[in-house]
């Protein structure tokens, strides 16, 4: 169980209640299926939608994005904004540390903050013997 944004409890809360407790349900009224909401994705979004996001060749990008990846991004925009590594573990289900940074892609605007902190390459840092990085 994780916590809800604000924005989204307001939208969920508008939604009509359900005897199941379930808020969202198949086509037929029943549980939906992973399987049909992936082919979903792909055809109603991924696909129609890949023109506007072209991809390089051998490259993954927005026309491969599955449901399973919304996970992996939520745990990376959540280390880039320093949420707990140990609150990122219970809401994503995670026992190992090693488990949860395995899952953690660097944003390049995260990582262009983190470039900016460490200087020219000839510069020294304290204690250092070498006369530049490379």
């Amino acid at each position: 169980m994780i916590p809800i944004h604000t924005e989204l409890l307001s939208v969920l809360k508008r939604l009509p209640l359900h005897t199941d407790g379930l808020v969202f349900h198949g086509s037929r009224g029943g549980r939906l299926n992973p399987h049909v909401v992936r082919w979903a994705l792909i055809r109603n979004v991924l696909e129609p939608l890949a023109p506007r996001s072209p991809t390089a060749e051998r490259v993954i990008g927005f026309v491969h994005g599955r449901v399973h990846r919304f996970r992996h991004d939520l745990r990376s925009q959540c280390a880039d904004r320093g949420v707990p590594q140990r609150v990122r573990m219970t809401w994503l289900s995670h026992s190992d540390s090693r488990m949860a940074e395995h899952y953690h892609q660097l944003h390049n605007d995260e990582g262009q903050l983190h470039t900016g902190r460490l200087g020219p390459a000839t510069e020294k840092t304290p204690g250092s013997k070498s006369q530049d990085i490379f």
